[in-house]
């Protein structure tokens, strides 16, 4: 599954295998303040001088290979591994990556999104 790029900056998120979630959820549940965290039992790795998203643990029977991120999709993991909110990584990537408030909303529900479909969302 690859989606047309929207910014400078795209989320490039590519994996070798993609089950679609029958009982989809949306990013739009995200909203505002409240409070998103990237599951545990996934790592991101620097492997051949390709940043990896890969699963550890009990993840690794139930997720069938690993995602590559390029800049951006590493900058807003890095924020989910702490917690953060929808609106503040829209913020930070916006002025991070120097692109407009709109390119930079579509492009966090997109990474959100995939992170549902995936189930790499705690509480989703």
């Amino acid at each position: 599954m690859f989606k047309k790029l929207k910014s400078k900056n795209p989320l490039a998120f590519q994996e070798s295998k993609i089950e679609e979630n029958a009982t989809r959820k949306t990013a739009a549940m995200y909203y505002g303040e409240k409070n998103i965290k990237a599951k545990s039992g996934y790592l991101l790795r620097e492997i051949a001088g390709e940043s990896v998203i890969i699963p550890i643990g009990d993840n690794i029977a139930d997720f069938c290979g690993i995602i590559s991120a390029n800049t951006s999709a590493v900058f807003l993991w890095k924020m989910l591994v702490v917690g953060t909110t929808r609106d503040d990584m829209v913020k930070a990537l916006e002025n991070h990556f120097e692109i407009s408030k709109d390119v930079a909303a579509a492009d966090v529900y997109d990474f959100l999104q995939q992170l549902l479909n995936r189930e790499m969302l705690e509480g989703a």
